[in-house]
Formats: structure tokens, sequence, C-alpha cells
């Protein structure tokens, strides 16, 4: 027969009896809540080929405690792996987007260690919300920064990023005290990143592509 190239939503919600699973080589996406509270599954083998996982994909899978994610994803959708309470180690291979709370309520998140108010996985910020005064982002330290994961800060004065992948939805939202954003080669900066940021001065080069509302309230010098 024909390989299985994705799972449509909910198909083992709450089945804890499942405690492996092996992906085929053929799989691209996973939909929303497939394994969501399946409490005993334990281990995760990601196919390379892999390209989307849903939105609580994998939510309350409290026996998971480590996963990696092969390069070949693009997207981690909202809250994939939230409340996975032992999920203690996440490898990325490559930079996907994550969407909001992707770990929200896991154990990776409970015991984040924070360098220079930043909590970084394998190039993807994870969360900034300890991050203060001048933002300086290269792509040999960072390719993709997660969904709202500067919302519970407002001690940035400027953001300035180079060579980053992904710049996720709601990034830098509301940071009323930023001045200065300049960005230099990005392959997207998502919905809303800088919505209501006020800032004066915003520097654009080599973006291919900018979500809707991405700067509502700031000035844009140059593209």
């Amino acid at each position: 027969g024909k390989p299985i190239i994705g799972i449509e939503s909910k198909v083992f919600e709450k089945h804890p009896e499942i405690t492996s699973v092996v992906w085929g080589e053929k799989m691209e996406w996973i939909a929303g809540e497939v394994f969501k509270g399946c409490t005993g599954l334990q281990t995760i083998t990601f196919n390379k080929g892999l390209e989307w996982i849903g939105a609580n994909s994998f939510e309350g899978c409290i026996g998971l405690k480590e996963i990696s994610i092969p390069e070949s994803v693009e997207t981690i959708s909202i809250k994939a792996f939230a409340s996975c309470k032992n999920l203690s180690r996440v490898k990325f291979i490559g930079a996907p987007e994550l969407k909001k709370n992707v770990f929200q309520n896991s154990k990776i998140l409970n015991e984040a260690t924070y360098t220079n108010g930043l909590f970084i996985i394998d190039r993807v910020l994870i969360d900034g919300s300890k991050a203060k005064g001048k933002l300086k982002l290269d792509g040999r330290q960072v390719k993709s920064i997660a969904a709202e994961s500067f919302q519970n800060n407002q001690d940035l004065i400027s953001v300035s990023c180079k060579g980053l992948r992904i710049i996720g939805d709601n990034a830098f939202r509301g940071k009323k005290k930023l001045k200065f954003i300049r960005i230099s080669g990005a392959e997207k900066i998502g919905t809303d990143s800088f919505l209501g940021c006020n800032a004066k001065n915003i520097e654009l080069k080599n973006v291919d592509f900018i979500g809707n509302g991405a700067f509502v309230g700031g000035k844009v010098q140059a593209v």
C-alpha cells in the first residue's frame, strides 16, 4: 500500500498503553492532539523527512524525558509539548519555527539555564524574558526566535539581529522601550512580531518575508 505521510487530529489521544513511537520514513506532518494525554509514552523517534508538528500533539505526555527534532522540521505548533512534566532534554538539529507555548509547563522550561538573560537550545531561542538593554543576536548564536519569547520583558531598548532564519509571531510585541531595531538577513519576520514597539528607527535588509502587523507603531527607515 501507499506510505503514510501524515496523521490526522486526535487519532491516538489518551492511549496510556502506547509507550514508544517510531515514524515511517515518508511521514511529513502530525496534526493536532494526535498523542495528547498519552501518559505512558516514553520515547519518540522522528523521521528525517518530518516537516510539521501540530498543536498540542504531545501535550501531557508525562513519560517523555527527551526528544530530538530533525533538521527537516520547519514548524512546531502551539503547545506541542506542553505539560510534559518530565521532558528535560531537547535537541534541535535544525532551526524550526516555534509557535507560542511549545514547552509550556514542561520540565525543560522549569529548569532552564539562562545566559545573558536568554534561554537558548541549539540556536533556538526559547525565552528572552530576562534580557536587558541592548540585545544583539547573530546567526552563529541564534537562528530561530520562538513566538512570544520576549512577552514578559520590558527592559530592552534596542534589538539587532543578523543572519537569523525566523523571528516568531509576537516575539517582541509591545516592547514600548525599544528605540532601535535592526534586522539584517532573515527568512521570516512573523505576524505582529514588533507590534506596538514604537521604535523610531527600524532598519531592515535582506528580509524574505514580513508578516502582517509586524512593525505597526514603528517607523521603518530602510528596507
